[in-house]
C-alpha cells in the first residue's frame, strides 16, 4: 500500500500570494484568498514530480504543535485519512477529466 500525499494549508487573514513570485497559467486563480483544490493541484503539477503532487488539500486554522513547537504528525493523520476517504476513486476522476 503506497503512501498518498496530503497537503495541509494554513492561510491567515493577512496571507497573500505575491504576483512577483508566481508564474504560470493558474496565477490568477492562486491570487484568490483561498485557492481551489484544482488550482493548487495544477500549480503543484507544474513544479513537482508526479509522485509529490498532493492527492488532497486540507485547510486548517493552525497546525497542531507539541510543547516544543514541533508538528504533531499523529494528530494530522486522521484528518489526512478522512480527506483521502472523501476523494472520488482515482479511476472515476480520470474518466471525468477526459
Amino acid at each position: 500500500d503506497g503512501a498518498r500525499p496530503v497537503a495541509f494549508i494554513v492561510l491567515s487573514d493577512d496571507a497573500h500570494l505575491s504576483r512577483e513570485r508566481m508564474t504560470g497559467p493558474h496565477k490568477d486563480e492562486l491570487e484568490e484568498s483561498t485557492p481551489s483544490d484544482a488550482a493548487l493541484s495544477a500549480w503543484c503539477r507544474e513544479r513537482l514530480s508526479n509522485y509529490k503532487v498532493p492527492d488532497a488539500f486540507v485547510r486548517v486554522e493552525e497546525l497542531p504543535l507539541t510543547a516544543l513547537g514541533k508538528i504533531k504528525r499523529v494528530a494530522l493523520r486522521s484528518a489526512a485519512d478522512q480527506a483521502l476517504q472523501d476523494l472520488q476513486p482515482i479511476s472515476q476522476r480520470e474518466r471525468e477529466d477526459s
